[in-house]
């Protein structure tokens, strides 16, 4: 197989696998937006490395804040440390892809808050269910995660997915981290309403956030009327431009492969075999070109 059908195999087979049922509409995908969906699947994992955990004073404000006081903290303290914390995440991240007539009640696969505005929520308790995710509640957790640093923003219930105020404390205690970019130039305005921006998130179309006289939106998203954040979309282009590149010449990919630890210490084979897979880093989830026979990886990066 080429880099391109491994490609397509390592997404269409990577767990969890798609729902059968929308298995074969994933397969007659593009390849450009097939890897895009991928990748934003993957945005929705949160990498178990460490982080610094920055804390807004806001949510140490919020009402329910004493009553979760225990629950918020040991998160915290996982998120610190680098602990994996996929079970406090949402149920639908088992969601890869769904077709858009699939009848449910909002894709699965599509999570908006994150898509537009970067932000994950997180689940409070740290009681185990029976299938490993952690007991579901009324209230979660704001948290705009980066790579070496998660900005924990306020406390927020499931009808809160549009609130400006989440911008608007991501703004003003972290103005320097990159979290939102302003509008240079953009005449200021009345607000959306939170319903308003639900209803423009539903059909892609990014929602500017005035404050203090100024246009915000995220630095990392801007989403798309495909649903897919522009971001994902340029980096499934980046990636697959570098894995056609790497294809095409294999005096390239070689000094790629000379620079890899351990390769000094393998028997290169004569006919090398390559292979794209799926693979994590130190740091994040990413794609790889596997030499066979060494077993010798090459990264790709988006």
């Amino acid at each position: 197989m080429g880099f391109e059908a491994d490609l397509r195999e390592q997404i269409l087979t990577y767990p969890p696998v798609v729902c059968p049922e929308h298995k074969s509409a994933a397969a007659d995908l593009p390849t450009g937006e097939l890897l895009s969906r991928f990748l934003m699947w993957r945005e929705r994992l949160v990498h178990p490395h460490p982080r610094t955990v920055h804390k807004s004073p806001q949510l140490f404000r919020h009402p329910i804040y004493e009553t979760r006081r225990e629950d918020i903290h040991r998160l915290f303290a996982k998120v610190a440390v680098g602990h994996d914390i996929g079970a406090h995440l949402s149920r639908n991240i088992r969601f890869r892809y769904e077709t858009p007539d699939s009848g449910n009640k909002g894709r699965r696969d599509i999570d908006g808050l994150l898509n537009d505005w970067s932000i994950h929520h997180l689940h409070l308790s740290h009681s185990i269910e029976l299938k490993g995710s952690i007991e579901r509640g009324k209230h979660i957790l704001g948290v705009i995660f980066r790579q070496d640093d998660a900005y924990f923003i306020d406390i927020i219930d499931h009808n809160e997915w549009a609130e400006q105020r989440l911008v608007e404390i991501a703004v003003k205690n972290w103005p320097n981290a990159g979290l939102f970019r302003e509008l240079k130039g953009m005449p200021g305005g009345d607000n959306y309403t939170s319903q308003e921006r639900a209803k423009l998130r539903e059909v892609g179309s990014p929602s500017p956030i005035m404050i203090d006289g100024r246009s915000y939106i995220s630095a990392n998203s801007t989403i798309s009327t495909a649903l897919i954040p522009m971001q994902v979309t340029r980096q499934a282009g980046r990636l697959l431009r570098q894995m056609f590149t790497l294809e095409a010449s294999p005096e390239l990919l070689m000094l790629g492969f000379r620079a890899a630890e351990g390769f000094s210490r393998k028997a290169w084979p004569r006919r090398p075999r390559y292979r794209v897979i799926a693979a994590s880093t130190p740091q994040r989830y990413s794609f790889a070109i596997r030499e066979e026979a060494t077993g010798l990886v090459h990264g790709l990066t988006a």
